[in-house]
């Protein structure tokens, strides 16, 4: 962001250091913070607002919501962009619980459905990408709100000629795999067993690398305006 747009200032907000390969351009720069301890020391300075991706993180998302519009300038939007732990089925609809041996079962669904539970036990917004709209329309600062949903395969399974298609499959496959490999403290805090867990692990990679799993995941994008 801040390489194509040079005239702006761009800042990221994170827990955890990023990793970055190469120098910061001048107009960029990262702060270490924990966003639920709100951003009182940002009112009124962003004319843009992305938060992606951080919902198992957040306790309270409707008064984050509000930290974001109080930082924001009048006119300013706020992008939001998450994925649902929901995982949906080659035709678009909701994988249901099965035990292991039925048909239906996956093992990433299994691991997805475990850190589902296992974040909500720990207090995160982990069911934001669906109530986001709800949240932003009953904040009264905001306005013009708009919400997307886009499928995405996890892994090119599905037929296309579309690269462009068959990229972002990829891409998602593989920040899965990444995601699924580091659920071990979590899954363990949770009392799961450590073989289970490394089993679960395992055959959850299988299933990805050699696409045996035709699964989609529902990504969810909400915008709102500051009045």
């Amino acid at each position: 962001m801040a390489k194509l747009y040079p005239h702006c200032t761009v800042v990221g907000v994170d827990l955890a250091p990023p990793r970055v390969d190469e120098d910061l351009p001048s107009n960029c720069r990262f702060e270490i913070d924990d966003a639920n301890l709100g951003f009182g020391h940002y009112e009124g300075a962003f004319d843009v607002i992305h938060a992606r991706a951080i919902s198992a993180g957040i306790r309270d998302y409707p008064q984050l919501l509000q930290e974001f519009a109080q930082a924001l300038r009048p006119g300013g939007v706020v992008i939001s962009g998450d994925g649902d732990m929901q995982l949906f089925d080659e035709w678009k609809q909701p994988l249901a619980y099965v035990e292991e041996g039925s048909p239906g079962f996956y093992w990433t669904h299994r691991v997805f459905f475990a850190a589902y539970n296992a974040m909500k036990n720990r207090g995160g917004s982990i069911d934001s990408p669906s109530m986001m709209p709800t949240w932003l329309r009953a904040n009264d600062a905001y306005a013009d709100v708009g919400w997307h949903k886009a499928f995405i395969p996890i892994g090119p399974w599905r037929q296309t000629s579309d690269p462009r298609e068959r990229l972002i499959a990829e891409m998602l496959r593989e920040d899965c795999l990444r995601y699924i490999a580091g659920l071990t403290p979590l899954l363990l805090s949770e009392g799961y067993l450590p073989e289970s867990v490394e089993m679960m692990q395992r055959e959850a990679t299988a299933e990805l690398r050699e696409l045996r799993a035709r699964i989609y995941s529902r990504w969810a994008f909400a915008w709102a305006v500051k009045k």
